[in-house]
């Protein structure tokens, strides 16, 4: 059986620039689709229809829109590969540490730069990206809530009783001191991935309501 062809959007309004990804991504090894957008909300469009496995953004196709402004929109429907100044990687950096957004400087030779991320995007296993409501039988912003309340704030109420008995630390066992630092740190890291999660599905919720 022949692998499945892995969608890559061109968001680029530029011609010569559209050209060259085009000539080399349909010459490429591997089992590419490519589809084309020549502006911003013709690419948002496709992306919401096509769901890609990487948006290559082209600021020129972002038109007077900020770059981060533009990612904000696409980054619910597929990662995003920002071709722009880099000047404006600090409005990205919170996609680029995420791992929603690579940002490449359109300084020298950074064809090639764009087309190991591309391949290294579509190496990965494609995400999930079926509709929250179809899965589990709850829109998106009642699925945040129920993170928030049922998971969250337990989460909350964890951390704060470790914090208290680490206060007092001096009058514990040492062995039962790691053990609370470790919950402490995993309490941390799971209330941060939760508001990761929602604050994308709140970004996803602002994409279909534009």
């Amino acid at each position: 059986m022949s692998a499945p062809r892995r969608m890559v959007l061109l968001a680029v309004a530029e011609p010569t620039l559209r050209h060259l990804l085009v000539a080399h991504l349909l010459h490429a090894d591997g089992p590419l689709q490519l589809s084309v957008a020549t502006d911003f909300e013709q690419a948002c469009r496709q992306a919401e229809r096509l769901r890609p496995e990487v948006v290559i953004l082209d600021e020129t196709c972002a038109g007077d829109r900020p770059m981060g402004q533009a990612v904000q929109r696409l980054v619910p429907l597929a990662p995003v590969i920002a071709l722009t100044d880099s000047a404006r990687q600090a409005e990205l950096a919170d996609w680029i540490r995420t791992g929603d957004v690579d940002v490449v400087p359109q300084v020298g030779n950074y064809l090639p730069v764009v087309f190991a991320l591309v391949f290294r995007r579509i190496a990965r296993p494609g995400p999930l990206r079926v509709p929250l409501r179809d899965e589990l039988g709850w829109p998106p912003e009642q699925f945040a809530e129920i993170l928030r309340h049922e998971v969250n704030n337990p989460l909350t109420g964890i951390l704060g009783n470790a914090e208290l008995l680490l206060a007092r630390r001096e009058r514990l066992p040492a062995a039962a001191v790691q053990r609370l630092e470790t919950i402490t740190e995993l309490a941390v890291r799971l209330r941060e991935t939760i508001r990761r999660i929602t604050a994308r599905l709140a970004q996803a919720q602002q994409a279909r309501s534009a």
